[in-house]
């Protein structure tokens, strides 16, 4: 499902009429992201043309499987990625983004940099081993703590992910 800033109403094609709120909002985000020369009618359609939003997790796994290498600045969008065995960047804005993409060996890089990467050459440089060697101890980790305390799951155990293999990454 697709999110759309919906008009009012509309004079012609050129002139779009938003409810005030809606201004602020575009206004809001044009400003975040540097863009305050860009026309509220260019931003509004680059997000309708561009952006995707998921309300079920198995269809926005199906749409994100069409790709072969995922960059965002939000967590859980680029997780769903990994899931999908798909390599992905993220680009951290915030200590608990940073913390999180830490904890798990997750390719990542201040947002203040992304002007100056070139994507061609970090992808190609990506080592995701280590995101493989943390993921397995963590998970492994997550199983024996819902066991510990006779929390019932479904996870599969497997032999892979032992504390000095996470270690040493």
């Amino acid at each position: 499902m697709n999110i759309q800033i919906i008009p009012v109403c509309s004079q012609s094609d050129e002139e779009l009429l938003y409810f005030p709120y809606e201004m602020v909002l575009i206004q809001s985000l044009k400003q975040k992201y540097g863009l305050s020369e860009v026309s509220e009618e260019d931003f509004v359609r680059f997000v309708k043309t561009r952006m995707v939003a998921f309300f079920d997790v198995k269809e926005w796994m199906n749409y994100i499987r069409s790709f072969d290498f995922v960059v965002g600045t939000r967590f859980h969008g680029c997780l769903i990625a990994l899931l999908n065995r798909i390599p992905c960047i993220v680009f951290v804005h915030d200590s608990r983004t940073r913390e999180m993409c830490e904890l798990l060996n997750i390719p990542h890089i201040r947002v203040e940099k992304v002007r100056e990467i070139n994507l061609g050459t970090l992808y190609e440089s990506m080592d995701l081993n280590a995101l493989e060697v943390a993921y397995s101890y963590l998970y492994q980790n997550y199983i024996d703590f819902l066991e510990e305390n006779g929390i019932e799951h479904c996870l599969l155990r497997t032999d892979k992910g032992s504390k000095n293999d996470a270690l040493q990454t």
